[in-house]
């Protein structure tokens, strides 16, 4: 009996730690719905009308207020180790000094490295 408990425990133990070793997969930021995007024309939409179909933008240029940046980021983490970005997409709405788009720019994990 004391033998078949203690390889009971030792499976137990076994599938914790290979159950706490499973990744994680996170999704943050904003979700771009393509359509919305691409209906987003230079010169004809402001500054009201982008927020009306995107939001918020989740951060605005620092030193004016004439590029929105939109961001989201998909990644995995596994355990304790380091968090790797999967997935990267900004997108950069500029305007000029009326308030109209001047372009919708994006980028990816690519044009990061």
């Amino acid at each position: 009996m004391k033998h078949t408990t203690k390889i009971l425990i030792i499976v137990t133990m076994a599938t914790l730690a290979l159950s706490a070793c499973s990744s994680r997969k996170f999704v943050r930021g904003y979700m771009a719905d393509e359509k919305i995007i691409s209906s987003i024309k230079p010169q004809v939409d402001t500054h009201d009308s982008v927020k009306g179909m995107l939001g918020s933008p989740s951060s605005v240029a620092t030193f004016d207020n004439d590029s929105w940046y939109y961001f989201s980021k998909k990644s995995e983490q596994l355990a304790f180790f380091k968090e790797d970005i999967t997935a990267l997409d900004i997108i950069a709405v500029r305007f000029d000094t009326d308030g109209y788009v001047t372009s919708v720019d994006r980028y990816t994990l690519d044009d990061h490295n």
